[in-house]
């Protein structure tokens, strides 16, 4: 019965010092992916260089060309792009809207087509 004892004592010893290990993991990983901790560190610690970095994204923004965007209008003075938006969303709408209301009998249709080759494969469905 001692050996037992003393197997128990060991395994309660071996889990703690596992648990005290992954307590430890687990802290460093939450170090490690705090983002906004380590960014303020970042910053403490090479401020001139974050500023710096700033400043020289904010330089190359400013300096990009303006994108120039082309509106082509068709005779009655409707824009090209807004007709054929709603074209599309009108076309989506409708297609949706078909396909809900045809859903329950194109599930049957492939029932029928698969369900010979699903009993082959794998046996019976309804076992």
């Amino acid at each position: 019965m001692a050996g037992n004892e003393d197997a128990k004592a060991e395994l309660i010893a071996r889990l703690a010092r596992a648990r005290a290990q992954l307590d430890r993991s687990g802290g460093e990983v939450r170090a490690a992916l705090d983002v906004p901790a380590r960014i303020r560190a970042g910053f403490q610690r090479h401020a001139w260089a974050w500023l710096g970095g700033a400043i020289l994204a904010g330089v190359v923004i400013a300096k990009l060309p303006p994108r120039t965007r082309k509106v082509r209008v068709d005779v009655k003075g409707e824009p090209v792009a807004a007709k054929a938006a709603a074209t599309t969303g009108l076309a989506l709408a409708i297609g949706k809207i078909a396909f809900d209301l045809a859903r329950p009998v194109l599930l049957r249709m492939a029932m029928e087509k698969l369900r010979p080759w699903i009993e082959r494969r794998f046996g019976s469905i309804d076992e």
